[in-house]
């Protein structure tokens, strides 16, 4: 049973930024030629785009620019506008993208019909027709969160568009999400924190539509910008957090609240981790709204509170953090110093991979307890490596296995070492294989272990490395 807490007061969210504008887009009615410049470069160009509007002096014969712009445009020009705005971006001319773009975006009513088309399937997939829909959406996605226009009887476009995705077939509104979760008003997202309500409210109602507007969560959760959410949306936020099996709507939902009110939230994603039985996915994504948006200080205790080695991905995004991966030491060194919860110091010191590697090394010589210090060596030895330090820690570490809790396996030490393999040059490279080497021939490792070290050489080392050297048999 999970614990439901209605919150009535407004808060400032803390959301990450989809920070990879250039990625290529994944349908194939978006995917640019390979002659064209790079999707970013025409981005670029088209920041700030904004729509002239008709003159006053056009409106004023039906009495609203919108109606003018109605009236005037049927469907061959229409199609028209599209098929250029497509044909205009595959081509990377950002010249040409502009006027069909202000065409499609001058009056509120366009959109909306291009919206239309797209919901009854009447632009063949993969068409420059098709191409253009999407693009015009999404800049008008942009252009609508920051200038407010394009609202229609007071519905803003964003809610009409979030709406459509729920009727529009798979391919389409995946691509048209991808592409308009990746564009910006301004500073912020087009689509952003206020309409988490909205997107996991249309995602319970149209399940089998849910994947269309995923896209805009996951800029959301990834996003890193202060967005106000109405205080009207709190209540509707908690009850998605207490009923929803929707994971990523969950999660996003949490993530605002624990950024707004930590003391509250916390302890109720700490209850839905503890209370999700089997549903791993939703253990995972209440901790993963308190590592990407609680208080940093507060979120490594409360992971801590939490850890788990299936929470790996978790505790490097708070790592990852401003202030995360130092809250994450303060944690560790708090309970180092009780000699207390050995599972949550390991899943701390992996939260640690910027720190320097003499630190690493440090716990890894002083910690009591081996699987800590194994964590310490696998969290330093993903950095490049030009000493020796790592595998010496290592060599000493395996000398002391048969110690009664002491030092760490020979498989636990071929982890370590294929990382430096990875990662180190010089001294720290040729330690690591020399060590393996060592491995591969001594007829006191398990055949197991011998197998394992010599194929870590094999698939990582230079035939130089291990010339002369036999597969164990």
């Amino acid at each position: 049973m999970r614990t439901l807490v209605f919150v009535f007061a407004a808060m400032l969210i803390l959301l990450v930024t989809w920070c990879c504008i250039a990625s290529r887009f994944e349908s194939p009615a978006l995917r640019p030629s390979m002659n064209r410049p790079a999707d970013a470069d025409v981005m670029a160009d088209l920041d700030g785009f904004e729509v002239t509007q008709p003159s006053r002096s056009r409106a004023s014969a039906s009495g609203s620019e919108s109606d003018i712009a109605h009236v005037e445009m049927d469907d061959a020009a229409l199609l028209g506008l599209l098929r250029a705005a497509g044909r205009a971006w595959s081509e990377g001319d950002t010249q040409a993208l502009t006027g069909p773009l202000e065409a499609l975006l001058s009056s509120p009513h366009t959109p909306r019909r291009v919206l239309e088309m797209l919901e009854q399937a009447r632009l063949r997939s993969g068409s420059q027709e098709q191409q253009g829909a999407i693009l015009a959406i999404g800049f008008g996605l942009a252009h609508a969160g920051r200038t407010g226009a394009l609202a229609l009887d007071g519905r803003p476009l964003t809610r009409d568009v979030l709406e459509s995705l729920t009727r529009i077939e798979h391919e389409p509104g995946v691509a048209l999400a991808q592409f308009a979760s990746r564009l910006r008003a301004g500073d912020r997202l087009s689509v952003g924190a206020k309409w988490i309500a909205t997107i996991v409210s249309l995602r319970e109602r149209v399940p089998e539509h849910a994947e269309n507007l995923e896209p805009f969560l996951r800029a959301i959760l990834d996003g890193d910008e202060s967005i106000e959410v109405p205080a009207e949306d709190l209540p509707a936020l908690s009850l998605v957090v207490s009923t929803s099996n929707d994971p990523l709507a969950v999660e996003a939902a949490l993530a605002v609240l624990v950024a707004g009110d930590p003391d509250l939230f916390i302890p109720i994603a700490e209850d839905l981790r503890a209370h999700s039985g089997g549903n791993r996915e939703l253990r995972l994504a209440a901790v993963g709204a308190v590592a990407a948006r609680a208080p940093v200080d507060a979120a490594a205790a409360s992971m801590a509170r939490m850890a788990s080695s299936e929470l790996y991905a978790q505790f490097a995004q708070l790592g990852s953090r401003d202030g995360g991966m130092e809250a994450a030491q303060k944690q560790y060194s708090a309970l180092v110093a009780a000699n207390s919860d050995p599972d949550a110091r390991k899943m701390l010191v992996s939260a640690m991979g910027a720190e320097k590697t003499d630190v690493l090394v440090g716990i890894a010589q002083t910690d009591p307890d081996p699987t800590v210090r194994h964590q310490a060596l696998l969290t330093a030895s993903l950095q490049p490596l030009e000493t020796d330090s790592v595998m010496r820690a290592v060599r000493a570490e395996h000398s002391a296995r048969s110690n009664s809790g002491g030092g760490f396996s020979t498989h636990s030490g071929l982890m370590v070492a294929e990382n430096v393999l990875l990662n180190g040059t010089g001294s720290a490279r040729a330690d690591a294989v020399d060590w393996l080497k060592q491995v591969v021939i001594d007829p006191g490792e398990s055949l197991a272990d011998r197998k394992n070290a010599w194929n870590k050489l094999r698939a990582r080392g230079l035939p130089s490395e291990f010339a002369g050297i036999d597969e164990p048999r």
